[in-house]
This record gives C-alpha cells, sequence and structure tokens, in this order.
C-alpha cells in the first residue's frame, strides 16, 4: 500500500513539474497597442525621411496586428495602414513599391519576444533596379515604453542582376516613444 501511494505522489509531482515547464516555455508575446511617436535622437539618421510615419497608431490582438501610420503635419497621401498575422500565414498590404503604389506580400512570425516580418521589394540601386530582401523586426524596450524598428535590407547575389559588386546589407533603426 505504501509502495502505491509513494508512485502515486510521485506522479502527481511529475504532472504539477510538466505543466509548470510548460507554462514558463509559453511566455506571452508583447502587446505593441498604442500610439507611438518617432524618437529622431534615438533613431540611424536622425529625422524620419518624407514619406516615413512619425506617429504609428497600433491595435494589437493576436494573431493580427494593424499599424496605421501618418506623418505629422497630416499628408493623407502619405498616410499608411498595416495589417499583419503574427501566425506567418502571410499578409498582402498596399504599398509604395519601388516608385509605385502596389501590393506588397510579406509573412510575419514571432521570434521570442520580437515580431519579424519578411518581405521582398523592388528598388533602384546604383542606377539599376534590383530586388531588395527586407527584414523589419519590431520589440519593445524593458520598461515598454519604446518601441524599436529596425530594417535590414540585402541585395540577393543572382546571376540575372545588373548590380557586379557586393553590397554590404543596409540596417536602419527607428525608435518610437509611447504617447500617453
Amino acid at each position: 500500500m505504501k509502495k502505491k501511494l509513494f508512485c502515486l505522489l510521485l506522479l502527481v509531482l511529475a504532472i504539477a513539474s510538466l505543466a509548470q515547464a510548460k507554462d514558463q516555455n509559453q511566455k506571452v508575446h508583447p502587446n505593441f497597442s498604442g500610439g507611438w511617436q518617432a524618437d529622431t535622437t534615438n533613431s540611424d539618421a536622425g529625422e524620419i525621411s518624407a514619406g516615413e510615419p512619425q506617429i504609428l497608431l497600433i491595435e494589437h490582438q493576436d494573431p493580427e496586428l494593424r499599424i496605421k501610420g501618418k506623418e505629422i503635419g497630416g499628408n493623407p497621401v502619405l498616410s499608411t495602414e498595416l495589417i499583419l498575422f503574427t501566425d506567418g500565414r502571410g499578409e498582402t498590404n498596399r504599398a509604395l513599391v519601388g516608385y509605385a503604389i502596389g501590393d506588397l506580400k510579406s509573412k510575419t512570425e514571432w521570434k521570442g519576444e520580437k515580431l519579424i516580418r519578411r518581405y521582398t521589394t523592388r528598388q533602384t540601386v546604383r542606377a539599376t533596379f534590383v530586388n531588395v530582401n527586407v527584414t523589419e523586426e519590431l520589440k519593445l524596450t524593458d520598461d515598454d515604453k519604446k518601441l524599436v524598428r529596425t530594417f535590414r535590407y540585402t541585395i540577393p547575389r543572382a546571376a540575372d542582376t545588373t548590380v557586379r559588386t557586393s553590397i554590404p546589407p543596409l540596417v536602419i533603426e527607428r525608435v518610437y516613444k509611447r504617447v500617453e
């Protein structure tokens, strides 16, 4: 009887420890909801370039994340809205692609506490049109008061490109402060 009771106790403890380990592995992803204003003093290249949003309004209910961006001064032509799906299913948004408005397909998924979005766009580099792979990363600072948006632009080496020299990746980091 004591042996059965002891085995039962060991089984209960094992199940409890597995449940606790599972809870620790299933960390909750950060919630990006809120208003965010560009912090040009902490962003790369200082000033935000024309056409780039200076204010982000984010609605986040996993797996859907809506980002509305607009310039200060309110140029409605340059306002943007993105709908991303954090479960990796992919999305299509209207965006500035090269020099025209078009459909931009991307895939977005979590990598730990960072949200990673990947897409390819066609740009002019050294007077030649080339495909540019873009990796966009969204993450919150530890105090949740700043949103860091990092863009990594790489040009794949392909036989059909006329760009003969190697171009190193371009990394641009944009920092946004939470607006209360």
